[in-house]
């Protein structure tokens, strides 16, 4: 159908997690530059043709080498960002996450819940699925807001779903103009 959007969400390729640098500058890891240009035939193979990414560097980096090859534009959408689960670098931030993924309302200080992330995610998805329709879209974010957006199409989808998305990863949607459905499948990014 011509108004269907296609959407590719791709979590980001590896990143270098580093205690003395806010999670939001994290840059990717070599490993992750290379996934970046890896994923450069997937992206063509699935005619790619808009890109949309958070604007933290790893997530921009991400798309970076098929926005080069292709001369295309990364819009930057800072709604596409990763959930706020502390407010600095913590040992114990698995326990953290596993709480917010049982009880959707809560956060530490400052921080966001799921309820909040997932709401934000999916409003600009879905912003970007209308702005798009009948064009093919990729968007890359991050683990934590990713799998909350599944989880509003899909609500058995929880945490330990959410283990499972590896970076990178793609899991390609579909809006119709009102909602997304998914068929849970996780996309072959290297053939």
């Amino acid at each position: 159908m011509k108004d269907l959007t296609s959407v590719f969400i791709i979590r980001h390729a590896e990143s270098q997690p580093d205690a003395q640098v806010p999670e939001p500058l994290w840059p990717l890891s070599e490993r992750g530059k290379k996934q970046a240009t890896d994923l450069v035939p997937f992206l063509k193979k699935n005619k790619i043709g808009v890109l949309y990414s958070s604007p933290y560097p790893r997530a921009i980096d991400t798309l970076q080498p098929y926005a080069a090859d292709c001369d295309l534009k990364i819009r930057l959408e800072n709604d596409l960002r990763e959930r706020k689960l502390t407010e600095n670098f913590r040992t114990d931030w698995q326990s953290i996450l596993i709480r917010a993924w049982s009880d959707f309302d809560y956060a530490l200080e400052n921080c966001e819940s799921s309820r909040f992330a997932q709401l934000r995610m999916v409003s600009a998805v879905k912003n970007i699925a209308l702005a798009h329709r009948g064009e093919t879209v990729a968007i890359a974010s991050h683990g934590n807001v990713i799998g909350l957006l599944l989880n509003s199409i899909l609500t058995e989808f929880g945490y330990d779903d959410w283990k499972t998305i590896r970076n990178p990863d793609a899991m390609h949607i579909v809006f119709d103009g009102i909602q997304f459905s998914w068929d849970r499948r996780k996309l072959s990014l290297f053939e």
